[in-house]
C-alpha cells in the first residue's frame, strides 16, 4: 500500500508547512557539535568533538557526502532530516496499515505522527533525530512486515544487525529492541523459542556493536561508552515537573486521544492485540528511561513516546467521520502553539490549546452520535 496522489500532495504541504513554520529554528544548541563532527570526519582539521558525535557516524554519514559535494554542513544536515521525514512518512503508513488493516487508519496515524511538534521542530532542524527515528520505525516494521519469518535464523540476524548499525545512527533505536523483545514476548511459541530469538538477535546485535565501537575507536578514540560517561558527567537539572511538562510536549493535546484509546482499548483488546506491544514498549521506555538517562527534553522523551501514537488513531475513531477532521485540527494546534512559543514567548498557549480541543472533541463526539441515530432512522 503505498500513498495516494491526494495523499502525497497533502504531505508535501504539510512539509512545506512545517518547515516554513520552523525554520527560524533551523540552528539549534547542538547543531555546532554535529557540524564541528561532521566537519572532522570529512579531514579538516582544528575542530573538536566534544560531545562524542563521532560514536554515533552513521548518523553523519549522508551529510558528508553532501558536504564533500560542496553542500554547506547545516544545509547537508537539514538534507538528511528532510529525507528522513520522507522516510519516516512511509514507515508510519505501512506500520499503521498492517495494525488496523485499513488504509483510513494508516493515514490517520501517519498524519498525527507528522503533526506532533518534536517532528515539526526538531526533526526539520540541523540535527539528526529524525534519522533516529526514522531509522527506528523501520526496524518496527521490519518485524511487522516479516513476523511470520522470524523463526528463521536468517531473519533473526538480520533483525540483530539492523538494531546494530541503528545504535550508531541514534540512541532512539533501543526503544525498538525494546518493542522486538515485547512483540516476541506475547507471540504465541514456546519459551525456549523466544529464548532461541533473543539469543540469535542478541548475538547479532553485540556482533555490529564491538565491531563498530572498535572502528571507531580506531579511528577516533572514541566509542559509545565514552559517550556515555560523558553524558552522565553533569547532567541539566531536572525535577518531576520539568519531566512531566516535556513529556506532555512530545504529543501535546493529542494526549487526550491517548486516554481515550486506553480505555477503548480495554473494553476490546482482541481487536486491538497487536498494540499491545507498542503500549508496552512507551509505557516501561516512560517510566524506567528518565532514571537511566537524564536529558528530560521533549525531542529526546518522544523515542517513548511515539509508541503511543496507535491509541491516538483508537481514540479518534470513536468520532467517526469527523476522526480525520479532530486530527487535522489537534495537529495544527500542536505546530502553532508551538511557533507561538518559541517565536513569541507567548505563554497560556499549552492550557488554551487543550481547552480548545477538548471542546472541539466533545462536540464532535456528539454530532458523530446524532449522525449515527439518525442514519438508523433513514
Amino acid at each position: 500500500m503505498v500513498f495516494t496522489y491526494k495523499q502525497s500532495l497533502s504531505l508535501g504541504v504539510l512539509l512545506l508547512f512545517s518547515m516554513g513554520l520552523f525554520y527560524f529554528m533551523l540552528v539549534q544548541q547542538d547543531t555546532s557539535s554535529f557540524v564541528a563532527a561532521l566537519r572532522l570526519a570529512s579531514g579538516e582539521s582544528g575542530v573538536e568533538d566534544r560531545l562524542f558525535r563521532l560514536t554515533k557516524p552513521l548518523a553523519l554519514l549522508l551529510p558528508i557526502i553532501f558536504y564533500q559535494l560542496g553542500v554547506s554542513a547545516i544545509q547537508a544536515l537539514w538534507i538528511q532530516q528532510i529525507l528522513s521525514w520522507c522516510l519516516l512518512a512511509f514507515f508510519s503508513f505501512r506500520i499503521f496499515h498492517i495494525l488496523f488493516d485499513n488504509p483510513r487508519q494508516a493515514w490517520v496515524g501517519t498524519l498525527a505522527l507528522l503533526f506532533c511538534q518534536p517532528i515539526a521542530v526538531y526533526g526539520l532542524a540541523a540535527l539528526v533525530d529524525m534519522a533516529g527515528w526514522a531509522f527506528m520505525f523501520g526496524i518496527v516494521y521490519f518485524v511487522l512486515r516479516y513476523q511470520h519469518k522470524l523463526d528463521r535464523i536468517q531473519w533473526l540476524i538480520a533483525l540483530g544487525l539492523l538494531l546494530g548499525l541503528g545504535i550508531f545512527v541514534k540512541e532512539s533505536v533501543l526503544l525498538a529492541g525494546l518493542y522486538t523483545f515485547f512483540f516476541l514476548l506475547y507471540q504465541s511459541s514456546t519459551l525456549l523459542t523466544k529464548l532461541k530469538q533473543y539469543l540469535v538477535i542478541g548475538f547479532s546485535f553485540f556482533l555490529v556493536f564491538v565491531i563498530g565501537s572498535g572502528i571507531t575507536w580506531l579511528i577516533w578514540e572514541t566509542t559509545i561508552y565514552h559517550w556515555v560517561l560523558f553524558n552522565q558527567d553533569t547532567p541539566p537539572p531536572s525535577s518531576l515537573y520539568h519531566i512531566l511538562l516535556q513529556t506532555y510536549r512530545t504529543l501535546d493535546v493529542f494526549w487526550f486521544l491517548v486516554l481515550v484509546g486506553v480505555l477503548h482499548y480495554g473494553r476490546d483488546r482482541s481487536q486491538y492485540g497487536p498494540l499491545l506491544s507498542f503500549v508496552s514498549t512507551a509505557t516501561v521506555g516512560m517510566l524506567v528511561f528518565p532514571f537511566l538517562w537524564h536529558y528530560h527534553y521533549d525531542r529526546i522523551l518522544f523515542m517513548n513516546t511515539i509508541f503511543l501514537l496507535p491509541l491516538v488513531v483508537v481514540g479518534s475513531q470513536l468520532l467517526g467521520r469527523f476522526q480525520l477532521v479532530l486530527v487535522l485540527l489537534g495537529g495544527m494546534m500542536n505546530l502553532l502553539v508551538a511557533f507561538g512559543i518559541y517565536k513569541f514567548q507567548m505563554g497560556g498557549l499549552i492550557i488554551t490549546a487543550a481547552g480548545m480541543f477538548l471542546m472541539f472533541s466533545l462536540v464532535f463526539y456528539y454530532l458523530n452520535i446524532k449522525l449515527k441515530k439518525k442514519t438508523v432512522n433513514l
